[in-house]
């Protein structure tokens, strides 16, 4: 777990950043397939990086062969699989997974937002608060019952979000 962090369950795993990431997203209104979308471009962009080391790799070695290296006929060098083929099994998780993992990341750290919200409300002479009734209401659900009905949020008198 200390090499990998990440949320496990018996479908898939994520990384403990981009859960935070897919958090943040849903705080700000942007739904999971929005999320899931930007994943798979950054997915295909990654690749596409990869894929250009490679190649810059492969031909370097043909066109400046070592010593001990046989010949190598460029019709023997296979393209490298799609990301998303079935040769590599690429994947993305889907968004009711991710709504899943929102929602029970989100219950587990309820005392520690909890607590963060009273400490910062303690130091703050003004608190504004707001409610917003978007992709995060309808996000909270758990099973077939809502956690809440809509997300409050508050900010302090120099308009620092403070819950």
């Amino acid at each position: 777990m200390d090499l990998f962090p990440c949320h496990i369950t018996h479908q898939n795993a994520i990384d403990k950043k981009l859960m935070n990431l897919i958090i943040h997203n849903a705080v700000k209104g942007i739904g999971p397939i929005a999320t899931r979308e930007s994943l798979v471009a950054w997915h295909e962009l990654e690749w596409q990086k990869r894929e250009n080391l490679w190649a810059n790799f492969v031909l370097k070695k043909l066109n400046q062969p070592t010593i001990n290296q046989r010949n190598i006929d460029r019709a023997d060098i296979e393209k490298c699989p799609h990301y998303f083929s079935l040769e590599l099994g690429g994947c993305v998780p889907g968004g009711s997974w991710m709504v899943q993992m929102f929602c029970s990341t989100v219950q587990k750290m309820c005392h520690y937002y909890d607590s963060e919200c009273i400490k910062r409300a303690k130091t703050s002479k003004v608190i504004a608060i707001d409610a917003s009734y978007k992709v995060p209401k309808w996000m909270m659900k758990w099973g077939s019952g809502r956690i809440y009905d809509a997300l409050h949020s508050g900010t302090n008198e120099y308009n620092e979000i403070i819950m």
